[in-house]
């Protein structure tokens, strides 16, 4: 079954952060610290490795915010050349990022926002940021690592 897991800056009582200029949000999501459990904000036991449909909520973002670029970077995810991720929200999951084959075959990487419907995003609600699984590894799937998130914002004009 899969997880949602929750970073540290999409947690309970985390706020979003936009003001009047542009800003950037990070987020690194630590898979050895994973818990099962979204309700425990991210921290705590774990180590899981991931499966198909997991989910972390990598950053809050409010109502009003224009996601303008972004770039995920990721630990080696697995060793069999097999995992598939994206990059999206809880209304579309793969927003942002469609179809990344970075992490696979024990090798890290880096990939930028392309999916066109992401660019220049506005969010009418609040939401969060969510990195998936959509392909889960059949071997060698890792339970430590990291996945990193920056996303650029603007307010809406």
């Amino acid at each position: 079954m899969a997880t949602t897991y929750v970073s540290t800056k999409a947690g309970n009582g985390t706020q979003p952060r936009l003001d009047l200029h542009d800003d950037t949000i990070y987020c690194e999501f630590d898979i050895a610290a994973a818990v099962a459990t979204a309700a425990n904000g991210g921290g705590g036991a774990g180590g899981t490795a991931f499966i198909i449909n997991d989910v972390v909520q990598m950053v809050k973002v409010s109502a009003g915010t224009v996601v303008v670029a972004m770039i995920l970077s990721v630990d080696a995810l697995e060793s069999n050349g097999v995992i598939v991720t994206a990059v999206g929200d809880g209304s579309d999951d793969d927003r942002f990022i469609t179809g990344s084959t970075i992490g696979r075959s024990s090798a890290s990487g880096v990939q930028a926002l392309n999916a066109h419907t992401g660019h220049l995003y506005a969010y009418t609600s609040d939401d969060t940021i969510d990195f998936k699984v959509t392909t889960a590894g059949t071997a060698g799937q890792a339970t430590t690592g990291k996945i990193r998130l920056s996303v650029r914002v603007t307010p809406q004009q």
